[in-house]
């Protein structure tokens, strides 16, 4: 039977899942296991679009630099999306599947077309979608770093691990895994592989409202 459940995502980045958890009394410890810091970084060349892997790589790369009219805004899907438009930020490209970085890179390279495009990235990035556009037509900026925290977790019955760089750090300083796990999308589930661990569920879109929809399940059976 499943009480307790960890996810790597502070409290305030989440919108539904606290709710979920206290009407199906379910004790949610949310606590990110990485931190991160500003970089400074220059944008060598002109381009036509700039893509959001996350709204965390936005608000660092908009701290510094100030868009220039007519570049159009893509990222990597609806939940980043979303928060991009509460920022006064039109979206014109967003993944469908979030959770897997190769169909979003398929999708966007044909949306993209001959344009150039600016990558603001982690310095942990896995680099999904940069990777798949020609190196002549993209460039990468390093606008933040991501560091561990060295943290102590209680027993749990499930965790779920939003990102490679918050697996590591939550196995390096020596926590028990729980016999659930779910990674949010294929980029967690292949570090997770990478450690030998096989993920219980992989979400598809890395929404909040996909993994309530696994919870529910998982809690009626």
């Amino acid at each position: 039977m499943i009480k307790r459940i960890f996810i790597s995502k502070d409290l305030t980045e989440l919108a539904h899942l606290p709710a979920f958890c206290a009407e199906h009394s379910l004790e949610l410890i949310a606590q990110s296991c990485i931190q991160f810091a500003p970089l400074p970084f220059v944008v060598a060349l002109p381009y036509e679009v700039v893509f959001f892997g996350s709204v965390r790589a936005a608000s660092f790369f908009l701290a510094q630099h100030k868009l220039m009219n007519g570049v159009e805004v893509a990222c990597i899907g609806e939940t980043t999306a979303t928060k991009l438009r509460a920022m006064n930020l039109p979206v014109s490209f967003v993944g469908e599947k979030a959770g897997n970085p190769a169909e979003v890179a398929d999708a966007f390279k044909t949306w993209l077309g001959t344009r150039r495009v600016l990558f603001p990235l982690s310095s942990v990035s896995k680099e999904s979608i940069v990777q798949e556009i020609p190196a002549a037509q993209a460039e990468k900026v390093v606008v933040y770093e991501t560091r561990p925290k060295e943290q102590q977790f209680n027993d749990f019955d499930l965790a779920v691990f939003t990102s490679p760089s918050n697996l590591e750090s939550f196995l390096d300083a020596k926590n028990t895994l729980p016999a659930l796990t779910i990674a949010w999308g294929q980029t967690t589930y292949q570090a997770m592989l990478e450690r030998n661990i096989a993920a219980s569920y992989t979400l598809t879109t890395s929404s909040e409202v996909e993994l309530i929809g696994v919870l529910n399940d998982l809690i009626t059976q």
